[in-house]
């Protein structure tokens, strides 16, 4: 596909959008990726994502270990970590960890970044947190 400049245009394929409904949806590419905002990939809700029968990716908990927590965040060792944003498609944006010690870091990314950095299916989990 082509787009006005006689360029390729950028067509990601994905199953699902998570959870879908009002707040889920396709993702804006520049949420995902960090690439200039492009109309063709910008949001719409996906209540249909939601509603198929045994869709594994409309809730659920990203978990990682306490190993990945700590190089992430760069905490000795982290207590808890939570989301604190989303961005308009339900994915997370931005998490907040916090150490045995009161110290708080608190990260953004594109939410491919999330996806890629913690090796989760996705990056429209419900919740987070860093194994024990």
């Amino acid at each position: 596909m082509r787009n006005a400049s006689d360029g390729i245009a950028e067509t990601p394929y994905f199953a699902s959008s998570g959870r879908g409904g009002s707040s889920g949806g396709t993702a804006n590419n520049q949420d995902a990726f960090g690439t200039a905002a492009q109309s063709h990939l910008a949001h719409v809700a996906d209540p249909y994502s939601a509603r198929a029968p045994s869709n594994p990716n409309t809730s659920w908990t990203g978990t990682f270990t306490q190993k990945k927590a700590k190089s992430v965040f760069r905490l000795s060792w982290v207590k808890s970590v939570t989301i604190t944003a989303r961005y308009s498609s339900g994915q997370i944006k931005t998490m907040r960890a916090v150490s045995t010690k009161g110290t708080t870091r608190t990260l953004t990314k594109t939410a491919e970044g999330w996806r890629t950095t913690l090796g989760f299916r996705g990056s429209w989990a419900g919740t987070v947190s860093a194994k024990k």
